[in-house]
């Protein structure tokens, strides 16, 4: 079991997909959010959710946005999550 440090603050942008986070003992990081719409988990861990019929999905997968999003997901293996 892992043991999470006391989060202090969490900061996002308008526009932005990622949070920093500010811990109780006051180091920092940069988490990405999971809006519980797209990114759901099943028996073989957390996957991307293709959204309703109105959101592009095309228009997702080639976006620097969201590739850069994924990446920050795939290295922290963390999330703020988002509903």
């Amino acid at each position: 079991m892992t043991i999470l440090p006391t989060i202090k603050t969490l900061r996002g942008r308008q526009g932005s997909w990622d949070v920093e986070v500010t811990y109780a003992d006051g180091s920092k990081e940069v988490l990405p959010t999971a809006h519980q719409l797209f990114w759901k988990v099943d028996q073989t861990g957390p996957y991307y959710q293709r959204g309703p019929a109105d959101h592009s999905w095309d228009g997702f997968r080639q976006n620097a946005k969201f590739a850069d999003h994924v990446a920050l997901l795939n290295a922290k293996k963390r999330v703020v999550a988002d509903h």
